[in-house]
Formats: structure tokens, C-alpha cells, sequence
């Protein structure tokens, strides 16, 4: 009886033994991946192999898959019940890390919205050479086909790396960084962004006008008259400056800008370049 006693006991054992690892296993897989809960639009995720497959909810993205979105697209990443990942359209994620701990993901191009719940999993998300990352809170980040990069924060605390070391963001405020690296820490709450435009006087002539103003800094700012659009950045004070062609007669020029964030402002002008006035010539005549 007693050795009966001893058999069913190891039984027991070895049983709650593989379940154990089991349960393990299956768990740290689970830790090893996100996953996609929902999609809208056209949204395509990449193995390993480099094949592509429409993306769906409760499809696994594990390390080194990408997610790419579409022109009208967006989709949602979670790494657990606390820890999420928007991606708006026109934007392609790489996973680069996924653990118990947390998970970090590069963005290659376009907008990342991250939310993090206490206790959750740490959210990462790596752009050019910075790293944005979070236990608890919320932040956006978006890179550019230019390369700028920014991060701003919603919630939280938000730990950035770098090549000019760490350093913490506080909630309401953003970091904005060009493609030579260089960097400007701001407020993110914006209730309008600012917009100031020197506007040009328009003498006779055909020679390109310049356009000078104020914005936020590296804003992507456009110049729209009426032979075609120019494109240029601010600088890290936030001033810019280009040209425009305008020929003779009434005309529209519009300033958008951008901050690479979702806030947008614009401002236009119309503007009249007159004829030129031919210059009157005396010829003398001498003699008959």
C-alpha cells in the first residue's frame, strides 16, 4: 500500500511538473510576441521571410516582423492587457525585442501612438538613432521620409536615449530632432502653432520673391503660388525661408506648415505683380 502511495505521489509530481513547464513554455511565448487586435484600412504584416500577408486581429507579430499601414489605414498592437501601440496610416513598424519585461519596436516612417498602464509591460519605440520609452504613461512619435523625428508626450514619463545621453520628457512636452541630429525640447500643448510670415513686396519683374517667417522648430513648411509648391523645413529656432515665382498679374500664395504631429496651420495672401513699364527712348536726329 505504501509503495502504491509512493507511485501515485511521483505520478502527481511528475504530472503538475510538466504542466508547470507547460504553462511556462506557453506563457513565455506569449511574452515573445504582440498582438494585433484590431485593423482598418490596409494593413500588411512581414515575417522573416520577407512575405507579406494581410494582417488581421489575433495575428501574432513576433521579432523582426513588420507591420506596414496603408494610405487609409490603421492598426493596433497590444503586449499584454496594459500596453498598447497605434499606428496611423502610412506607417511601417519592425519589432525589434519582445520579452516579459517589455517589448521595443523601430519605426521606419509615419506615427506611433503608445499607451502604458502601471504594471504593464515597458513600451520602446526606437526612431534614427533615438529611443523612446515608457513604464507608465503615454507618448506619440513620428519620423519622416527627411528623417525628423519627433516624440511627444501625453502622460507619464517618458525615458529618451540617445546620442547626447539619456534624459526624461515630462508630460506636455515634446523633443524635435533633425536629420544631422540636432535637437529641441519644447512644449507639446499647443493651442495654435505659431505662424508668421514676412510677406514680400512685388515689384515688376520676373525674379523670384522671397518668403521668410517664424514656426515652430523643424516645422515642414510649403510655399504654394502659382507655378508649383516648394517644400522646406525650419530651422532649430524655428525660422525658414525660400522663394516664389510669380508672374505678372493677381495671384494666391499659401504658407501650410506642419509639426510633424497632427497639428497643422496655414495662412494666404494674394498678391499683384504689375506689367513692366517699357522705358520711353528720345532719338535726336542732327541735320536734314
Amino acid at each position: 500500500m505504501k509503495q502504491h502511495l509512493i507511485v501515485l505521489l511521483a505520478a502527481v509530481f511528475v504530472l503538475a511538473l510538466g504542466y508547470g513547464g507547460y504553462f511556462l513554455m506557453f506563457q513565455e511565448a506569449e511574452y515573445r510576441r504582440l498582438t494585433v487586435t484590431s485593423v482598418a484600412g490596409e494593413v500588411t504584416r512581414l515575417d522573416s521571410t520577407g512575405a507579406a500577408v494581410p494582417a488581421g486581429p489575433g495575428d501574432a507579430v513576433e521579432e523582426t516582423n513588420v507591420i506596414r499601414v496603408g494610405a487609409t489605414g490603421r492598426a493596433v498592437l497590444t503586449a499584454g492587457e496594459g500596453t498598447q501601440l497605434l499606428l496611423e496610416q502610412e506607417t511601417s513598424v519592425r519589432v525589434l525585442s519582445a520579452s516579459r519585461r517589455g517589448v521595443q519596436v523601430e519605426l521606419d516612417e509615419g506615427r506611433v501612438k503608445a499607451r502604458v498602464k502601471p504594471g504593464s509591460r515597458v513600451l520602446g519605440v526606437r526612431a534614427g538613432e533615438r529611443v523612446a520609452q515608457t513604464a507608465a504613461g503615454g507618448f506619440q512619435v513620428a519620423r519622416d521620409v527627411d528623417g525628423f523625428v519627433r516624440v511627444a508626450v501625453d502622460a507619464g514619463t517618458v525615458e529618451m536615449d540617445g546620442p547626447d545621453g539619456p534624459q526624461a520628457l515630462a508630460a506636455g512636452q515634446r523633443l524635435d530632432v533633425d536629420p544631422s541630429g540636432e535637437a529641441v525640447i519644447s512644449s507639446a500643448v499647443l493651442e495654435e502653432i505659431l505662424l508668421e510670415v514676412q510677406w514680400p513686396e512685388t515689384p515688376a519683374g520676373a525674379a523670384p520673391l522671397p518668403i521668410e517667417g517664424s514656426t515652430v522648430p523643424f516645422g515642414q513648411v510649403q510655399v504654394r503660388g502659382p507655378q508649383g509648391t516648394t517644400t522646406v523645413h525650419a530651422n532649430q529656432a524655428g525660422h525658414f525661408a525660400s522663394e516664389v515665382s510669380i508672374p505678372q498679374g493677381e495671384h494666391t500664395i499659401t504658407i501650410d506648415v506642419s509639426d510633424g504631429l497632427g497639428q497643422a496651420t496655414s495662412d494666404t495672401r494674394s498678391v499683384h505683380r504689375p506689367s513692366t513699364v517699357p522705358v520711353a527712348s528720345t532719338e535726336v536726329k542732327f541735320g536734314g
